[in-house]
């Protein structure tokens, strides 16, 4: 399939404020899923436009964020410590230390 998108790109120049006409070709085919399925397309990137949680409630399936426990921030089945350095110092994800 073959498809054209067209659009005007606003960019603000040294010059003040120009438009630049874009014409983009797509061909081939669809991805399935719109790519998701091959994380390195970085298509499940989506959610960065989402306004799904601008509200203060988090959606489900996911879980408020439990909180700072001394250097220790605790979300669903992770643990992120971070060292007297500021870095971090831990990160166990279920019960597997993968910070190596």
């Amino acid at each position: 399939a073959t498809e054209t998108h067209v659009g005007q790109l606003m960019l603000n120049t040294s010059l003040g404020l120009r438009s630049l006409s874009v014409r983009l070709g797509v061909q081939g085919p669809r991805l399935n899923n719109h790519g998701d399925d091959d994380i390195w397309r970085g298509t499940r990137l989506a959610w960065l436009d989402s306004t799904l949680a601008n509200e203060q409630n988090v959606p489900p399936p996911f879980e408020p964020l439990r909180g700072w426990n001394g250097r220790s921030l605790n979300m669903l089945d992770k643990t992120i410590s971070i060292s007297t350095t500021g870095l971090p110092d831990s990160i166990v994800v279920g019960r597997t230390e993968v910070l190596a």
